[in-house]
């Protein structure tokens, strides 16, 4: 009897010492285990005692370099990090352990000096009706300070032409037209068919690079490798990103060689996903000062909702003997527009030479100050 209460003595010893391991935060890991297996082990203590997950995003592969023998799970895993010389990162929902990044380039942006010259950049954003473009026949190519040519004779069309002519062009060898880019622009907005949709402008060191957007960014929610919630957004609108780089020849002659990036985006929530529709191009261009370069053919359909039929009828509410179905209609147009793309640059002088430009100009002026006084005293008399 005595031998079976020592045996059952003994099984409740090992049950108590078993349960009091099993609920315990400490562990011990063997020298050289996998660290991915290790990373394992010490995400089961973490979620159970601190209900966290932990991430591995570390590049490192190889084994456990030292013994964890009855110690702290997070004690352990801070051990086995600053052993591996990672780093750990503690966020609400999970540990994230990433490879330490060590910044060994020098400072991305040098300095500049002050005779360092400039770029400025001018882009002009225009959508017009693309019939209508056709019709008038504008040859882009042609595009030389500000004026364009097109080759069909407009006097044909009526009043448009018309209207036209005295406001953006003039007659030119047998129907040919050279046409003003400013009187065109009025043009075709008073008359609906196009429309100018950004004319942004930038001033960029050469070399660096300069960033314009009109428009605003917008959110997607998705998650984290932890788990969590976070916003990741998007930019849309008129993105103008460009690089130019001054080039001077043997003779003094100076050019530009300009990179452009050109983004016209819309974002579109749908029942699933957010749809962004976007026209992008990517140019390099060599120009001088002055020059202008046109990017055209990005063609978009655009589609009109026009309500026609009998005055006041058409337009009366639906509950009222439904009238507006017997004495309207609704019509649909589908409108095919052409985005056209103008950029201009323009040297600026360095910084010295434009302070030299306005004192010689303050100069001129007090110089005419003092002329103007002594022709005064000249003109007036004193006992006047």
């Amino acid at each position: 009897m005595k031998k079976h209460l020592f045996i059952v003595f003994c099984l409740f010893l090992i049950v108590v010492g078993l349960t009091a391991q099993a609920g315990s935060p400490n562990l011990t890991i063997q020298r050289n285990t996998n660290f991915q297996q290790a990373i394992r082990i010490l995400e089961n203590f973490s979620l159970q005692f601190d209900n966290r997950n932990i991430v591995n995003l570390s590049s490192f592969t190889g084994g456990v370099p030292i013994q964890i023998n009855n110690m702290h799970w997070n004690e352990a895993l801070h051990l086995i990090v600053n052993t591996l010389d990672l780093q750990i990162e503690a966020r609400p929902g999970a540990f994230i352990i990433t490879d330490i990044v060590y910044d060994v380039q020098g400072p991305v942006v040098e300095v500049s000096e002050i005779n360092d010259k400039m770029v400025r950049i001018h882009a002009t954003f225009f959508y017009a009706d693309r019939t209508f473009m056709n019709n008038i026949g504008i040859d882009w190519s042609t595009l030389v300070d500000g004026h364009v040519m097109g080759t069909m004779g407009l006097n044909t069309s009526g009043g448009v032409a018309d209207q036209f002519s005295m406001s953006a062009a003039y007659s030119f060898d047998q129907g040919g037209y050279i046409i003003d880019l400013e009187g065109l622009f009025r043009f075709f907005e008073s008359n609906q068919l196009g429309t100018i949709l950004a004319r942004p402008a930038v001033t960029v060191l050469s070399g660096r690079e300069g960033f314009v957007q009109v428009g605003q960014d917008f959110s997607v929610k998705t998650q984290d490798d932890a788990g969590n919630t976070i916003d990741v957004f998007f930019q849309t609108g008129i993105i103008l990103q460009v690089r130019p780089v001054i080039l001077e020849d043997e003779d003094g002659f100076e050019a530009i060689f300009l990179e452009a990036s050109i983004e016209n985006s819309t974002a579109v929530p749908g029942n699933v996903s957010t749809i962004i529709n976007k026209n992008q191009v990517r140019t390099d261009a060599i120009l001088f000062d002055g020059e202008e370069t046109v990017l055209a053919g990005l063609i978009d359909m655009d589609m009109t909702r026009e309500r026609g039929g009998i005055p006041f009828l058409k337009d009366l509410p639906w509950w009222v003997f439904g009238l507006r179905y017997l004495f309207g209609y609704n019509s649909y147009r589908n409108v095919s527009r052409e985005m056209v793309i103008i950029l201009k640059t323009e040297l600026v002088n360095p910084a010295v030479e434009r302070i030299r430009e306005r004192e010689n100009f303050r100069d001129q002026i007090r110089q005419r100050r003092i002329d103007f006084e002594g022709l005064q005293d000249l003109l007036i008399p004193d006992d006047f």
